[in-house]
């Protein structure tokens, strides 16, 4: 009886264990059927109410319910987005109304304040001027090594990432609200009765 139990629980880590690092390495796919899922919960009462339409006793194919219904979800999305990019473009403004010769004084400003502190109290052995000159030749270091090859390359990168996300995404949410009960039917295969 307690080898059964030992082999039991030994099976029962090792395939806990095994699920785990598969759910890591596949890691975007998993974040993609969570994302499909939460989807498909969300669409699904909009879509059922939408099938159970008749119009001259012809019901609305489940495939054009489920087209219905993700309209009306990327409208809202398209509304919310249209709400915050005013306000995302205004405070884009006025940063960029600011005077930069008047910020880059204060900066200096409260640097020198700074650098006058440390070396009155002797905290660091420089001479007057250290963090200017120091965050100047960073800056002009940081322009220089710039590579904009490599910013377009990751902007194309991160732009593709987020098609494929958005395609399949939207493809197995598609799935899951075309085929009723397919998730619960898979979550009932892998849960045991007993």
């Amino acid at each position: 009886m307690k080898l059964r139990l030992i082999l039991y629980l030994a099976s029962s880590l090792i395939a806990i264990s095994i699920v785990v690092a598969l759910g890591y390495v596949f890691s975007n796919i998993v974040a993609y059927i969570i994302i499909s899922i939460i989807l498909a919960t969300i669409l699904r009462p909009f879509v059922e109410k939408l099938s159970g339409i008749q119009i001259y006793n012809i019901r609305i194919p489940r495939f054009i319910s489920i087209l219905l219904a993700f309209s009306v979800f990327l409208g809202f999305l398209y509304s919310f987005i249209r709400l915050f990019v005013p306000l995302i473009s205004n405070e884009v403004g006025l940063l960029s109304e600011l005077n930069n010769d008047l910020l880059l004084e204060q900066a200096n400003k409260s640097l020198s304040g700074i650098e006058a502190f440390l070396l009155e109290y002797g905290l660091v052995n420089e001479e007057t001027g250290f963090i200017i000159n120091n965050s100047r030749t960073y800056f002009i270091d940081f322009l220089h090594d710039l590579d904009f090859s490599m910013l377009i390359n990751n902007a194309f990168s991160i732009l593709g990432s987020v098609l494929v996300t958005v395609l399949a995404v939207t493809f197995m949410t598609f799935f899951f609200l075309l085929e009723k009960g397919i998730l619960r039917k898979l979550f009932l295969r892998i849960i045991p009765n007993s």
